[in-house]
């Protein structure tokens, strides 16, 4: 009895208060609060990450397959381009071989056949060369297809772009014919004032001033119909004008003066001949009227 008792009064808590206590709530809380409080956000964090990384990896594939593609779409897009290039070069050399060896056959026939294709492919070629800036090309070009074509039907731009190759290669009569039959053939194109303005300058430099105010006086009367873009050209006409009258009177100025001259060596040479009088001297007002007149 003595054992028991003692064994017992072990297991009994010293504070028999708190022993009711723990019989009435249960047993005593375990302090969770705090990590309870950590758990949750990790858990939210844990399951956006969950959600975002597949999103990321999707999104960077995306973009790797888009630049990829465009990329490949560049290349053959380039080679296309390079073998049209390369294939209208081939045309255009066979048909330049053919006619400078005086060819006939087959390669006569096909042309007889269709020259219409030929003179397409030629015109494509020298379009091509002229947006290359290959100049001497487009102008060998485009006068093989004016060959070909008997009918003479090339529209404006072709004159106009035949003309400006033969004038970048130095070939201006050439290119003045050329801006002459685009500013004499076609008044109403585009590329009438810009013709117009080439056409006047190149006969400017031949010292043919009359034949240039003409062409700036049309030009002036033609302001109505041209694009507000080309308007400007009128008020350079205006200009240009009185620059042919000056030049023009420098040029009999010195025509004038070397006359002179001749005449006065010619006197010295033969003192039996009689001087030249001053009142049968023509006067530099007198002759550029006259030239003005013609």
């Amino acid at each position: 009895m003595g054992e028991k008792s003692e064994a017992q009064s072990k297991t009994l808590p010293a504070n028999p208060e708190a022993a009711k206590k723990d019989e009435v709530h249960g047993k005593p809380e375990t302090p969770r609060g705090r990590s309870e409080t950590v758990a949750g956000p990790r858990l939210l964090l844990f399951a956006a990450a969950t959600l975002l990384i597949p999103a990321i990896a999707a999104t960077s594939a995306s973009i790797t397959l888009y630049w990829s593609s465009r990329s490949a779409f560049r290349g053959e897009q380039g080679s296309a381009f390079e073998e049209f290039r390369q294939s209208l070069g081939r045309m255009e050399r066979q048909i330049v071989t053919s006619e400078a060896h005086g060819a006939g056959g087959s390669a006569a026939g096909d042309r007889s056949r269709n020259p219409a294709l030929e003179i397409s492919g030629l015109l494509d070629t020298a379009n091509l060369h002229y947006r290359e800036g290959q100049f001497q090309e487009a102008a060998a070009s485009f006068r093989t297809a004016m060959e070909m074509d008997l009918g003479g039907s090339f529209t404006d731009e072709t004159h106009y772009r035949y003309a400006q190759s033969l004038l970048k290669t130095g070939k201006f009569d050439g290119a003045l014919a050329e801006f002459q039959a685009v500013e004499i053939g076609f008044p109403g194109s585009p590329y009438f004032a810009s013709a117009a303005m080439e056409t006047a300058q190149l006969l400017f430099q031949k010292k043919s001033y009359a034949q240039a105010r003409r062409v700036l006086y049309e030009l002036m009367a033609a302001r109505d119909r041209l694009s507000p873009a080309d308007k400007a050209s009128v008020e350079w006409a205006y200009f240009f004008i009185g620059r042919c009258y000056e030049a023009e009177a420098e040029s009999l100025d010195a025509s004038l003066h070397a006359s002179l001259a001749t005449l006065q060596s010619r006197s010295s040479a033969d003192p039996a001949a009689p001087p030249a009088k001053a009142g049968n001297e023509p006067s530099l007002h007198n002759a550029s009227t006259q030239t003005e007149g013609k």
